[in-house]
């Protein structure tokens, strides 16, 4: 396969990649919690992509994120 028809790999293509591999492993892990397994927060943001598309997001729109600091 030459270069042309590579696919170029988005952020979300790797990580999705890296929560099939490492689905068990920690991926996050926070003082006095259990730590969040790739299959967890993969969970998480599935969960939240859903939340957006049902609400009306597309692709291409654009979409803010309030959070407290951690």
């Amino acid at each position: 396969m030459n270069s042309i028809n590579k696919k170029k790999k988005t952020l979300n293509d790797l990580f999705e990649a890296s929560c099939q591999k490492y689905a068990t492993r920690p991926c996050l892990s926070m003082a006095m919690e259990k730590p969040l397994t790739y299959a967890d927060i993969g969970g998480k943001i599935d969960t939240m992509a859903m939340a957006l598309y049902a609400s009306g997001v597309k692709k291409k729109d654009k979409v803010a994120i309030l959070a407290e600091n951690s």
